[in-house]
């Protein structure tokens, strides 16, 4: 599809309304994916003055070279026992792959480098080629005396399967999805990992801990194969011997040391739904991630610069216990981002955390079309599917006679047909004939002017909430299944 026939279709579709009678569960799934962007994000990783992390990369690079991923975020210099390191580890030679970080002074002003830059040695004898893959474990080194941060950007990873090879003696790798995985729920064992009665026989798993206060250690666990132990076919602990309840942790490296030959593959299934474009090239299309002076995340968006067309950004926190949720745990990060006449925009992040929740790790982004809603109830189609969780092609989702949006105003769930139904009562500003359905007054919505005026309209399972002040009448309940609230004090006068 040429991307003018791809714009002319999106800008239908938000300028008429699709009617569609039955729409099953797949229908949904494949309207979702022509209203967003695929999802991307980042992680940031800290490293104290003078320490290393072994880290990975849980993302597809947007550009997988050393450049790219890394940049300028570390630092050059002109000594080689300053510049900031990266260190990969080759399987086949069972040996380091090094880059340096090498600012212009260390070639002087004869050699006509003008930029700082990664190389593969301390003399700088050629720049580095290194990528990074999701899977792969590696260094970060801060050869530095403050703090340094890195932003490891990239698209969601979204194949249905990422295999990963371990060959004899060591291996770094790392989970691919961004998603923790219990270890000994990982699948390594079903994969062909080898266990023995002691851990000189058996394959071993090593993280690196950097918080350690002496600089940092290595907490292992060791495949244990006995019969008769409760034990048998689960990763233990090393240290206290008990049957190991680790996680591996996406954007964290680890090294497995497989004993005896031959080596095996670890075929790691995609541990979330796949709701978006499979064309990447379709629009909007994240296309990159930075950061600015200030450390907030800069998104970069490629459009069409078609007239109408205006996007919103939904976010998702990357915490530490729990992986990337396709559909739930979005929220709205902007709203009404004009694209007329241009190719690209970019959008500053200075949204905070969500109250009450850890620090994240990092943050997802997905880039939704505004203004498309096919079953015309107010409700933008991307702001139903991902925000709301409910079906932009009903206008009730949940089928209780409620519209979605009619629910939305009245602090009802849209999904769920259980859920109660709130009538508003208010002496003061009130009518009794208004709906009762909202708090406000507009036009002939606006709540009861008395208490039994609401009872009448009332259902079962009904809220009735009543403001405070004066209500001059006899309320029977008459054995109606209704909750009364008072918001306020409320006094009955006969």
């Amino acid at each position: 599809m040429t991307r003018e026939i791809r714009h002319r279709e999106t800008l239908a579709r938000a300028t008429a309304a699709t009617v569609l009678v039955a729409v099953s569960c797949a229908v949904v799934c494949v309207h979702a994916a022509t209203l967003v962007s695929r999802p991307a994000g980042y992680m940031k990783v800290r490293l104290a003055p003078g320490s290393q992390r072994l880290v990975a990369l849980p993302f597809e690079a947007f550009d997988n070279s050393i450049e790219a991923v890394l940049g300028n975020q570390l630092t050059a210099a002109a000594d080689e026992e300053f510049g900031d390191r990266v260190l990969k580890w080759d399987q086949a030679s069972q040996c380091y792959i090094g880059a340096v970080r090498l600012g212009p002074d260390r070639f002087g002003p004869w050699a006509g480098v003008t930029e700082a830059a990664w190389y593969t040695d301390e003399k700088g004898t050629a720049r580095s080629g290194m990528t990074f893959e999701p899977g792969e474990g590696f260094w970060l080194q801060n050869r530095q005396s403050e703090e340094e941060e890195v932003m490891l950007a990239g698209e969601v990873v979204l194949r249905e399967t990422v295999a990963i090879s371990f060959y004899p003696v060591l291996n770094l790798f790392s989970t691919p999805f961004l998603s923790p995985s219990a270890l000994n729920e990982a699948g390594l064992v079903e994969a062909g990992a080898a266990g023995g009665d002691t851990i000189e026989q058996a394959d071993v798993v090593a993280g690196w801990d950097a918080k350690d206060p002496f600089g940092g250690k290595y907490k292992r666990w060791w495949l244990l194969s006995k019969d008769g132990d409760a034990r048998d076919g689960k990763w233990v602990d090393v240290e206290e011997g008990e049957e190991a309840g680790d996680v591996l942790k996406p954007g964290t490296g680890y090294w497995y040391h497989r004993k005896f030959a031959p080596g095996f593959v670890w075929e790691v299934d995609r541990p979330y739904e796949d709701l978006f474009p499979s064309d990447e090239e379709a629009l909007p299309r994240i296309e990159g991630i930075g950061k600015d002076e200030k450390g907030n995340a800069v998104v970069q968006i490629a459009v069409d610069g078609a007239a109408g067309l205006v996007l919103e950004i939904y976010i998702q926190d990357i915490l530490d216990s729990k992986g990337f949720l396709a559909r739930k745990a979005w929220r709205v990060g902007a709203t009404a981002l004009q694209t007329a006449g241009r190719d690209r925009i970019t959008w500053t992040d200075t949204v905070p955390a969500e109250p009450g929740k850890p620090e994240p790790l990092g943050r997802c982004y997905l880039t939704a079309i505004s203004g498309i809603d096919t079953d015309g109830d107010g409700l933008g189609d991307a702001y139903e599917e991902f925000i709301l969780q409910t079906n932009p092609l009903k206008a009730d989702s949940d089928g209780d006679g409620l519209g979605d949006a009619e629910e939305l105003a009245q602090g009802t769930s849209p999904s769920d047909p259980k859920s109660k139904r709130v009538l508003y009562v208010d002496q003061a500003i009130g009518s009794d004939a208004y709906t009762g359905r909202f708090k406000s007054v507009s036009g002939v919505d606006g709540p009861k002017k008395t208490i039994n005026a609401a009872l009448e309209i009332s259902e079962p399972g009904d809220v009735i909430r009543v403001s405070g002040g004066v209500y001059k009448e006899n309320v029977f309940l008459w054995g109606k299944d209704v909750k009364l609230i008072s918001d306020g004090k409320v006094r009955l006068a006969h």
